[in-house]
């Protein structure tokens, strides 16, 4: 039978040789050239997943040292994800949740507002809401008491920062356009596991794809056991002379 101190020693061991494959790996996927085969780095990137198995290694020693390797891991994430797939807004958003106490955010003007506004698909649900309620020359509209009108973006980096947002908005016609007040709410957060590759938008790239369906199950892992942490968004700007969008 083992004594004490020798299990204390084997599973000092084994936490080193985990700490090198990790060390090893990470190296790797910073310094992966994107232009490489794509299953390859999705392989690698899965590779990672031994770190957020805190069920199986129940050890708090172990915990603590897999919950810095999660924070080192998802700091490469953060870094690749802007500088090499121009997810920029989505990158600043997982940095956030990384912190000890994240405060709300609130969004009033800025980049992520121009990016919103650009989007078609949004265009197409603000009119397809206008031509549902307009009928009067003003309106008031909230998508918790009407769900047929879910926001999402074909903008990748919008997609992953607030896809599925909640939506209030005023809307006023001004001769044959409107002005409109809008505010987005999301709720920072990975509460649902999702099956590998659901949420890939282009899997010819990885790199375009790296806050796709693997991370975000890696996140969810990384969410239950207080490396990241939940918060609030909220977006609200005003929008005068929109056109509909026929």
């Amino acid at each position: 039978m083992l004594s004490t101190k020798k299990i204390k020693l084997k599973e000092a061991y084994d936490l080193y040789k985990k700490q090198i494959k990790f060390d090893n790996n990470l190296s790797k996927l910073s310094n992966s050239k994107y232009e490489e085969n794509n299953e390859k780095l999705k392989l690698l990137i899965t590779s990672f997943s031994f770190i957020f198995n805190m069920y199986k290694n129940k050890n708090q020693y172990e915990k603590s040292s897999f919950k810095e390797m999660q924070y080192a891991f998802w700091q490469t994430v953060i870094e690749i994800g802007g500088r090499y797939a121009d997810f920029e807004i989505a990158a600043e958003f997982l940095q956030h949740s990384l912190e000890e106490k994240p405060e709300d955010l609130y969004f009033s003007e800025g980049k992520i507002i121009e990016e919103i506004k650009q989007q078609e698909q949004f265009q197409k649900i603000i009119s397809e809401i206008i031509e549902k309620y307009g009928n009067n020359n003003e309106f008031v509209f909230d998508s918790n008491k009407d769900k047929d009108f879910p926001i999402s973006f074909s903008n990748r980096d919008l997609y992953f920062a607030i896809n599925k947002a909640e939506l209030k908005m005023i809307g006023k016609k001004q001769n044959e356009n409107w002005n409109l007040k809008i505010k987005l709410h999301d709720r920072y957060d990975y509460t649902n596991f999702k099956k590998l590759d659901d949420y890939y938008f282009d899997t010819s790239s990885v790199p375009k794809s790296i806050f796709s369906s693997t991370l975000y199950n890696l996140a969810y892992y990384s969410m239950k056991f207080k490396v990241m942490k939940e918060y609030d968004i909220d977006i609200q700007f005003e929008w005068n002379n929109f056109k509909v969008v026929e």
